[in-house]
């Protein structure tokens, strides 16, 4: 058998079994991982992972917090609101200075 071809394993078969399709249309439409949910922040460009440090009683706190609020932001939400209003601050407070 040459090198190039991929040689199928005994169950390929049993991808398409009672889909009415063959096995090349089932991998081609086959998607990776979870569904998406709407409003992923993860795929939204607006939006970039970072890390950092907290203390660990605060973070406990303010999880309890925000899991009494049930339906209410989540963790990210609530440090996108305090960092944009900080920030909104201190451009605020510069702009008096000039």
């Amino acid at each position: 058998m040459p090198a190039s071809k991929k040689a199928l394993s005994q169950f390929e078969g049993l991808k398409s079994l009672g889909t009415g399709t063959s096995v090349a249309e089932t991998e081609t439409t086959r998607t990776r991982g979870r569904p998406l949910k709407q409003g992923a922040k993860s795929r939204d460009p607006e939006y970039r992972a970072w890390g950092g440090y907290l203390k660990i009683k605060t973070l406990n706190e303010a999880n309890y917090e925000l899991g009494k609020a049930h339906g209410g932001p989540d963790m990210s939400d609530l440090l996108e609101e305090l960092l944009a209003g900080w920030v909104a601050q201190r451009q605020a407070d510069e702009g008096k200075k000039k």
